[in-house]
């Protein structure tokens, strides 16, 4: 699911910001939104924590009002270098994430002359509107086309248990990390939600909602590969992950941790410091779609016996070794999926085969039928 990153400038119309925040949050859940007055715990060091959620966002709204040139002043705030509005734009466009102006009442889009050249081009980006007396509508508006685009699903019910994902560390016989340790990398890599706990002579990691499943692969898991390399005869250690609700997660990260195929990667890499084995759920939640901090060629499918596939990466190698002979993909089958487009045969999508999965768009037929 998307993370989406909310600009806006404080003394400027601040109650769009928060009533975005709220139905983004009740959308794609809190965790999947930042809007750092709510996102960033007292205390902390912003600037890092800034930077780092925008580089792994996928969308960044930018709130305009009445004052957004000049706050509670009189001077256009934005021709000053050091204007985070300013700074978070121009890093966006840099790094080619989307962006959606969202126009507060009758506010115009500001002319490009007003603007800093290197965030002039956020005056061409399509912008929605939201206005006081339909802002409920208007809002419900935005939300649904940014679902629509990426991937946000209604809220789950109070009585469901939220997913999350859970990450067990197992040293494997050796001295592991202190939980301290792993708690100051979760924190560098602004995981504030994640609770690292005591299982036995594992660590395990509890963190809610998807956002922090990307951090998690994305700055734990370098991070602690970066710290074992500093300690002599340190690992190597296991790493399962598994992402969806508590009690699933659980045991689907159990069930990796103590697979034997981990013992195969890790007699074939001997300079490994750590193996890192995921669901296939949390592959095809966070890996496959491209993350662009995250190389997905580098993680192989594994088999495992009487379970759902599984992917193996260990960091520093292009591919994993030892691990045993895959079974064939299965053959596609007589049944109808989606693509964006008009109608097209399997293996037109990507090169992948088409399982019956909604892609989005029109129809697909398995075995050159008509559309249905």
């Amino acid at each position: 699911m998307a993370i989406i990153f909310i600009n806006y400038r404080t003394g400027d119309e601040s109650f769009a910001a928060v009533t975005l925040d709220d139905a983004l949050s009740a959308r794609f859940g809190a965790a999947n939104v930042f809007r750092d007055s709510r996102s960033i715990p007292p205390g902390t060091d912003f600037e890092p924590v800034l930077w780092r959620n925008l580089a792994r966002s996928s969308v960044l709204v930018v709130v305009i009002g009445p004052r957004w040139l000049t706050g509670t002043g009189n001077s256009n705030r934005l021709l000053e270098p050091g204007d985070f509005v300013r700074q978070e734009i121009a890093f966006a466009l840099r790094i080619g994430l989307d962006i959606v102006p969202v126009l507060v009442g009758g506010t115009a889009m500001p002319a490009a002359a007003d603007l800093p050249t290197e965030i002039q081009p956020l005056v061409t980006r399509q912008y929605r509107r939201v206005h006081a007396r339909t802002a409920e509508a208007d809002v419900r508006t935005l939300v649904d086309d940014l679902a629509r685009t990426y991937g946000g699903e209604p809220p789950m019910s109070e009585s469901q248990p939220p997913a999350g994902t859970v990450v067990l560390i197992d040293p494997d016989g050796r001295a592991g990390p202190p939980a301290a340790l792993v708690e100051r990398l979760l924190a560098q890599a602004s995981i504030s939600t994640g609770v690292v706990h005591h299982d036995g002579a594992r660590l395990r990691v509890t963190c809610p909602g998807e956002r922090d499943a990307i951090a998690l692969i994305t700055g734990l898991v370098p991070a602690l590969d970066r710290e074992l390399s500093s300690v002599p005869d340190a690992g190597p250690l296991r790493i399962s992950m598994a992402h969806g609700d508590p009690a699933t997660a659980m045991a689907d990260a159990r069930r990796l941790i103590g697979d034997s195929v981990l013992d195969s990667v890790l007699a074939a890499t001997a300079a490994a410091r750590l193996v890192l084995i995921v669901t296939d759920e949390l592959h095809h939640l966070v890996i496959r779609p491209g993350h662009r901090l995250i190389d997905k060629s580098a993680y192989a499918r594994v088999d495992l016996p009487g379970a759902a596939a599984a992917w193996v990466h260990v960091p520093g190698f292009a591919h994993p070794r030892g691990l045993p002979p895959q079974r064939p993909a299965p053959a596609p089958h007589n049944s109808v999926g989606r693509v964006t487009g008009d109608v097209a045969q399997v293996g037109d999508v990507a090169g992948d085969f088409v399982m019956g999965d909604k892609v989005a768009g029109s129809k697909i037929n398995y075995g050159g039928g008509g559309a249905a």
